[in-house]
């Protein structure tokens, strides 16, 4: 048969597995090798048995479907990630639209405030709006022996979201003093530089009905989700900024930042969403901020060299 075919290829695919444990790590070491084993044999009997898909077709014709191929994988993948069966349709009955409008409601019927307390803000919550806090996906709730109260820990970001644009919460001091929005914006902005641009995001995720949580253990601002986390896995790592503060995070400067940030969304099959902010020659002042800022949103992935091909190129 080799005597009959002009190149013949051999593949040897070496795998070794050490399990330092002992009493049982032989037998945990052969059944990985066993596992490995089928693993390779079931693959090679696919590759063998697609030889008739692909034997004989033009290179163009291979290069065609290979990109349809990475496509569609690549919808796969980047496209919504539900947790488990029938978590799609939970999500479509239940819009994230609706609970948010039924937690404002309840907040303003129960007149709720929040407690400003350092960089948090502390906020009260009876049996219902626990309930549709946490299925809006906002604050976390605060272990507590009381079983007909509960408190919930809001960023700022989430509690001038509730208070601003919702208007569903008051935030006062500890001396029981009455903020309003700008006495509340006044009293952010000089503890975190960036609040400006982080609350204006935050709240163009939101209006858009994305769940949005802290994204620090990605090394992100925000991580988005279509709904809640218990039904779908976030789709999208975002990164705040804006040009005009000269990159204040210090993040995506040079190549290197673009690259291992792209690296580590893929390793969590997230994609990078960049928004930048533009404040159209305004400064940080409350409330015309709000009102001119505007934000414009940047997809940033790997460029595929499989994909870019001419079509004269070999």
């Amino acid at each position: 048969m080799q005597d009959q075919c002009n190149s013949v290829m051999t593949a040897y695919k070496l795998v070794t597995v050490d399990a330092l444990y002992w009493g049982f790590g032989s037998k945990l070491e052969n059944a990985l090798l066993a596992g490995e084993r089928a693993l390779f044999l079931e693959s090679h009997r696919n590759c063998f048995a697609w030889i008739d898909e692909w034997f004989g077709l033009s290179m163009e014709v291979m290069r065609k479907l290979e990109y349809q191929s990475d496509s569609s994988l690549n919808q796969l993948i980047m496209g919504p990630r539900w947790k488990g069966k029938g978590a799609e349709d939970k999500a479509l009955a239940d819009p994230m639209s609706k609970i948010v409008s039924q937690l404002r409601l309840s907040l303003i019927e129960s007149d709720s405030q929040g407690l400003l307390s350092g960089c948090i803000v502390l906020l009260e919550a009876n049996a219902e709006q626990t309930e549709l806090l946490n299925r809006a996906c906002f604050g976390r709730p605060i272990v507590n022996a009381d079983k007909d109260k509960q408190w919930f820990q809001l960023s700022m970001e989430e509690a001038f979201y509730l208070c601003f644009a919702l208007k569903c919460v008051k935030i006062v001091c500890n001396d029981k003093w009455l903020k309003n929005d700008e006495e509340f914006w006044s009293y952010v902005t000089p503890k975190r530089a960036n609040f400006p641009n982080l609350c204006i995001a935050y709240s163009h995720l939101r209006m858009k009905n994305w769940v949005v949580r802290s994204g620090s253990q990605f090394g992100v601002d925000f991580v988005a989700y279509r709904h809640h986390p218990s039904l779908v896995h976030s789709e999208y790592a975002v990164l705040v900024l804006s040009g005009e503060d000269e990159n204040t995070n210090g993040r995506l400067r040079v190549w290197s930042d673009f690259q291992c940030t792209l690296r580590l969304c893929g390793s969590v099959a997230k994609s990078l969403l960049v928004l930048y902010i533009d404040k159209n020659g305004n400064g940080a002042v409350f409330p015309s901020c709000l009102e001119n800022y505007s934000v414009k949103e940047r997809m940033i992935t790997r460029w595929n060299p499989e994909q870019s091909r001419e079509n004269g190129t070999k």
